[in-house]
């Protein structure tokens, strides 16, 4: 049985239909676009950083960035999306920036939800350095963890041989 106006759902006020629930309800994921070092191994050395594991979109990771977009405000004409969360990786808020700028919303930068990607600190940079790139970051959202928050995590080889992970040092 679908709820009609007045009806209560599991203890849930009121709701005029079905789909003012599943506006409320509804999360979309995505996974970022095609990174550049999938298409070009020299990538670092044409950057302004030396952040191994933070490269950008490549060519074809922007296209379907700027595709994904278009598709998500045609098919979501009234803008259900409310928010952006996005891993602040660079090729995630690359990615997130061509909804915002579609969709006219801002992103929150949540490191909680950042790949660790073994036994050292995540290379990312922070939302205020993000913002001077992609202005649509939203500077007055307060992450649920930072940087410092991250656990370390096991790395293969470490799983394999029943190894702690290390701590940089």
């Amino acid at each position: 049985m679908v709820p009609g106006k007045g009806d209560k759902v599991k203890g849930i006020s009121s709701f005029g239909s079905i789909m003012d629930i599943v506006a409320e309800d509804v999360v979309y994921l995505t996974r970022h676009g095609a990174r550049i070092d999938s298409d070009d191994s020299e990538w670092l050395k044409k950057c302004n950083h030396n952040r191994s594991d933070d490269p950008h979109l490549s060519p074809s990771g922007h296209i379907a960035a700027k595709e994904l977009a278009k598709r998500l405000r045609k098919t979501l004409p009234d803008n259900h999306i409310k928010h952006i969360i996005s891993s602040p990786y660079i090729r995630c808020v690359e990615t997130a920036n061509a909804i915002a700028k579609e969709l006219h919303i801002q992103i929150k930068i949540e490191p909680g939800i950042a790949e660790v990607n073994s036994s050292r600190n995540p290379q990312f940079l922070d939302a205020d350095q993000l913002q001077i790139q992609f202005p649509s970051i939203d500077s007055s959202y307060t992450p649920v963890m930072t940087r410092v928050d991250l656990p370390l995590e096991y790395s293969d080889g470490d799983v394999q041989i029943g190894q702690q992970p290390q701590q940089e040092k």
